[in-house]
């Protein structure tokens, strides 16, 4: 691989940018993870979190928005999810998920 020359010995083998084909012609591909964790210490999301101004919000409003963002631009994401938010917002991920969304585990609560 050219960009390693003269910086690290390696036995690695790389494919020839011309040797890579997208389907139809595509040039490229783009993976979106949305985190949706609200974790603020390290013991992870705690009950306080939940309730928060932070976490209303964003399970509301900014899940909305972000939706809505994707919507506009034919593009489907992961939300990567703690199981304490997804068993607090299972209404609203339900809604994700059948917006063509992926739900993804993302821990128990992000500790």
């Amino acid at each position: 691989m050219p960009w390693k020359d003269n910086y690290t010995t390696s036995d690695e083998r790389s494919l020839a940018d011309g040797d890579i084909t997208w389907p139809d012609g595509k040039r490229c591909c783009l993976s979106i993870t949305v985190d949706l964790s609200l974790a603020s210490q390290a013991e992870g999301i705690t009950e306080q979190d939940l309730r928060s101004d932070r976490a209303v919000f964003g399970m509301n409003e900014g899940l909305d928005a972000t939706i809505r963002l994707l919507d506009d631009f034919g593009l489907k994401a992961t939300f990567a999810t703690p199981a304490v938010l997804a068993s607090t917002y299972a209404e609203r991920l339900r809604e994700v998920q059948g917006a063509g969304h992926e739900v993804a585990v993302h821990g128990f609560k992000h500790e």
